[in-house]
């Protein structure tokens, strides 16, 4: 298969062929990396499995559907189960709802992403914090947990972190993206907060929004990724030692982008960023990385604390089942 080739829902097929059509190369997200190092290098198998279910998951992104399917996620996942019988009644490899279920899972996490696809192909479709949080899953947290059962992780404080890690990544990315300009084409901001600022989806969409209101409206949908920023800090200490250091940093990098492009005063950033951040980010990094080495320090995933983050993920995989 082409490197370049655009892979349909007809054409997706076993891992090893999707892993091909993205090439070998595949730029992974941060958290999978971090996860990689959580498998143990003697373990070839496992991490060539993770590797290989991260690219066919990179090649189910939103060149691989049409806008129709895209439209309606529910009747793609059917179909995606359909090919995934014929090539079980063959006597083919699994496709991805075999390799999903093989570990143990439904069909849950997987609607979680072709769902969140369906988000950013829609001009405005973010109605709330709860529809934003769930995109957040599908997009950065539904491999992770994916990838935690293949590396043998079940701690449910490691798999909290993962989940809350990647929802971080996710919603902090949305409300910088979208101060930046940079964003996808979606406005994915929800729409409540923007009726409250006054301020419409195709506003933001064609930059025609005062910059400042966009601001404090971008740096509340900010704030609401750093909690799960901070929530995923008290999961770190179940994860492997291999892997707590990755994770670690990546949050702290997040953290960086949101607070360097928004900083903590009010008005919309100018410039450059915020005098004294630089070293007040390298000395908070420090500080954090030195407690790698001393683990009784790292505070316990507290239940309670994490009834009101995962409210609105109930039913998927690898979230508390409180709330």
């Amino acid at each position: 298969m082409s490197q370049n080739l655009t892979i349909t829902v007809e054409d997706i097929a076993q891992v090893p062929a999707a892993a091909a059509a993205v090439g070998r190369a595949v730029p992974f997200s941060p958290l999978v990396d971090a996860l990689l190092h959580a498998t143990p290098h003697q373990d070839a198998s496992a991490r060539s499995e993770m590797r290989a279910l991260a690219a066919l998951w990179a090649a189910l992104g939103e060149g691989a559907f049409s806008g129709a399917q895209l439209a309606d996620p529910t009747q793609t996942l059917e179909r995606l189960i359909e090919r995934n019988a014929r090539a079980e009644a063959e006597g083919r490899e699994p496709e991805l709802v075999g390799l999903l279920a093989g570990h143990g899972f439904g069909l849950e996490v997987l609607q979680a992403r072709l769902e969140a696809l369906s988000r950013r192909s829609a001009a405005i479709s973010v109605p709330d914090n709860r529809a934003l949080v769930r995109y957040g899953y599908g997009m950065g947290s539904a491999l992770g947990v994916v990838l935690c059962r293949i590396a043998g992780i079940e701690s449910r404080a490691a798999l909290h972190c993962v989940v809350d890690a990647g929802i971080a990544l996710e919603v902090i990315g949305v409300a910088t993206e979208t101060l930046s300009g940079s964003q996808s084409g979606a406005c994915l901001l929800p729409a409540d907060r923007m009726e409250r600022y006054g301020v419409t989806g195709d506003d933001v969409i064609h930059g025609s929004c005062d910059p400042s209101v966009l601001w404090r409206l971008c740096q509340d949908v900010a704030s609401l990724g750093l909690r799960y920023a901070s929530s995923a800090d008290e999961g770190l200490g179940a994860l492997p030692l291999s892997a707590r250091g990755p994770a670690l940093l990546m949050l702290e990098e997040a953290r960086g982008d949101a607070l360097t492009l928004l900083g903590s005063c009010a008005g919309p950033r100018t410039g450059t960023p915020r005098e004294g951040w630089g070293r007040a980010g390298a000395l908070r990094r420090a500080k954090a990385l030195a407690k790698l080495a001393m683990p009784r320090y790292w505070p316990k995933n507290r239940p309670a604390h994490q009834r009101g983050l995962h409210a609105a993920l109930r039913g998927l995989p690898g979230v508390s089942i409180y709330g």
